[in-house]
């Protein structure tokens, strides 16, 4: 006998295919909500790590500046007394000088020379006075050189002068104080 099927059967596969489909799209739709889920809260993480090592290194960098304002404020505190230093150096260095000058202004001096007004500005020395001749000036100039305080004397000018009844000749010249290197290097034979 022959069976004839009279029941629907394509609209019954037409049902099944459309549940299968259904039961795939709402797995595709929970995997990827899943996923989604999952990337987000991934992404929260590494931003809340990031955002705390963000934080470690701000208080660093706060610790280290407060440190290099110490340091910096210790430079300049180094800086001044190294200042005050130089300074009580040059000080006691120039009470020596002063006395040294006269006596070599003096020492070198040769008979016939007098000296009317010194002065001093920096390192530089202006004398001015009275010599019976202009050889005995340029005999002064000589020896001042020689001395080893003094650098390069230029004689600015000589005219002839009456001192009462004697003549005389007014000179004016200017002269260099060596400085501490100067001298360090006149000692040891160095070029000037």
């Amino acid at each position: 006998m022959i069976r004839i099927n009279l029941l629907p059967y394509r609209e019954m596969r037409r049902a099944d295919h459309r549940r299968r489909f259904q039961n795939m799209l709402a797995l595709a739709i929970a995997g990827s909500a899943l996923l989604l889920a999952a990337g987000y809260a991934l992404q929260s993480h590494a931003l809340d790590s990031q955002l705390s090592r963000n934080q470690r290194l701000d208080s660093a960098i706060a610790e280290l500046s407060v440190k290099l304002g110490k340091i910096t404020e210790l430079r300049q505190q180094r800086a001044a007394l190294l200042a005050r230093k130089d300074q009580a150096a040059q000080l006691q260095n120039g009470r020596s000088q002063a006395v040294r000058l006269f006596d070599d202004l003096i020492r070198f001096m040769p008979e016939g020379v007098y000296l009317k007004d010194f002065k001093q500005t920096g390192n530089t020395i202006t004398l001015s006075g009275y010599a019976q001749s202009g050889a005995r000036v340029s005999n002064y100039m000589g020896t001042l050189s020689d001395s080893g305080l003094f650098i390069n004397p230029v004689l600015i000018e000589v005219k002839a002068a009456a001192l009462g009844n004697l003549r005389a000749s007014e000179f004016s010249l200017t002269m260099a104080l060596q400085t501490q290197g100067d001298q360090e290097a006149h000692k040891t034979g160095a070029p000037q």
